[in-house]
């Protein structure tokens, strides 16, 4: 007899521990819209699986708190973060050069690259078109010493330099002193003490307003690649800006 109910009370332990890990639905309340709804629970203290109120769309407390591993077919899924997009750099814009004349070594001097020479490698690496004509009209190789004075002070389009290239190869417009802009590309002429006309070229890295910024470029004063700070072109005898179109 006692056996009889030893095996009995084995039975009913396998059958209770079998139907403790089934399944089964109870009222829940929300804790958003305090409606009642049913969900579903497991036997064994496991916790219920999370979904969202049918009444109000809100997602269940303890589950946002302890939420099981898995995917769940109920749960809305979440969504990667979002990745900030590289900004694009247009050929033969001024982002473009802006970046791009950077990528010429620092540590250049300027008896390895002076500043035309500069300012046209700056250009190729933004994509510009360097035809020959645009690269003529950079260098300025045409102009002879003698004929410098002469052509600055008539303004002529052969001394205008990478400004006045860019401009006539339809890749940049004319841009007033006043209303200067990082990117932008100068050539500017000025006296120097003993009479005679020197020219210059570089990148505007900075504008202060009325003319007056920081200049990124091969500069002699400074025996290669760097940046003339506030420099007045005001101050120049000659000087054109122009900005890329693109």
């Amino acid at each position: 007899m006692k056996s009889a109910i030893l095996i009995l009370a084995l039975l009913s332990s396998l059958l209770l521990s079998a139907s403790a890990s089934e399944p089964y639905t109870a009222p829940w309340r929300c804790e958003k819209c305090d409606q009642f709804y049913d969900r579903t629970f497991y036997g064994g203290g496991k916790k219920p699986t999370p979904y969202r109120c049918p009444n109000c769309n809100a997602l269940t407390g303890d589950a946002k708190k302890d939420e099981p591993s898995g995917e769940d077919p109920e749960r809305e899924p979440v969504s990667e973060p979002t990745k900030p997009k590289k900004k694009v750099l247009y050929k033969g814009s001024s982002e473009a050069l802006l970046d791009r004349m950077y990528k010429i070594d620092a540590d250049t001097t300027y008896a390895e690259m002076d500043c035309t020479k500069f300012v046209a490698k700056a250009l190729e690496l933004a994509g510009f078109d360097m035809t020959e004509s645009v690269r003529k009209r950079i260098f300025m190789n045409d102009v002879s010493a003698d004929d410098i004075r002469t052509y600055v002070d008539a303004g002529s389009k052969k001394i205008r330099g990478v400004a006045g290239a860019l401009v006539e190869s339809g890749q940049a417009t004319n841009v007033a002193s006043g209303k200067i802009k990082p990117g932008d590309v100068v050539q500017y002429w000025y006296e120097t003490k003993s009479g005679s006309m020197r020219g210059h070229a570089g990148i505007v890295e900075k504008s202060y307003g009325d003319g007056v910024v920081d200049l990124y470029g091969s500069h002699k004063s400074k025996g290669g690649v760097g940046t003339l700070k506030k420099l007045d072109l005001s101050d120049m005898t000659k000087a054109w800006i122009a900005r890329p179109s693109n």
